[in-house]
């Protein structure tokens, strides 16, 4: 077992997170959830692995096969609303394999001299259990229906810094938003 290894074991300990050893210097963790039920076993529970890559020093955390589009007779759509769950989010994001069509959950921090420490490590799993378990009942009903929120179809509008500037009134009325709060250029 590789020294990073070691050390995601040792947060995993502080965080009291049990793990069980996988192959490769991957670690699994098995979380509940509050609405994600588990395909493969129909528990309300998640399946996570843990594991650094040492040659791009990044930790990665990804739920695998986390959503069952092989069952599925929507798969277009429940992959359309994936990517729409992906552009409303930086991380974590959802991955869908073309060749197996597996979907998976993953984020990762990339680490420098010094490793992560547990409160990034908290927090990455927090976020992934959040981006499926809150997604939850929306993706089931696109798995089951095809039927997609409304506000998938809702545009919005982008503003630029000079639609931005434009609004304030222009460069003049932007220095004297900028001067009431007490902010200089």
């Amino acid at each position: 077992m590789n020294q990073h290894t070691k050390q995601l074991k040792a947060l995993f300990d502080e965080l009291e997170i049990k793990y069980t050893e996988r192959d490769n210097d991957c670690l699994g963790v098995t979380l509940s959830t509050d609405n994600y039920v588990d395909h493969s076993d129909g528990e309300k529970s998640l399946l996570v692995i843990a594991y650094v890559d040492s040659k791009r020093n990044i930790v990665r955390l990804y739920a695998p096969n986390c959503i069952d589009l092989t069952s599925s007779d929507h798969r277009e759509k429940v992959s359309q609303l994936l990517l729409w769950m992906n552009f409303r989010s930086d991380l974590p994001r959802f991955e869908l394999d073309l060749t197996d069509n597996e979907v998976r959950c993953a984020t990762s921090t990339s680490y420098g001299e010094s490793f992560i420490d547990a409160g990034q490590l908290e927090k990455m799993l927090s976020s992934l259990i959040k981006a499926i378990d809150t997604n939850w009942e929306i993706v089931g009903e696109a798995l089951k229906t095809g039927k997609l929120p409304e506000s998938l179809y809702e545009k919005r509008e982008r503003l630029e810094l000079a639609d931005l500037i434009r609004l304030a009134g222009g460069v003049e009325g932007l220095r004297e938003i900028l001067s009431e709060r007490g902010l200089t250029y």
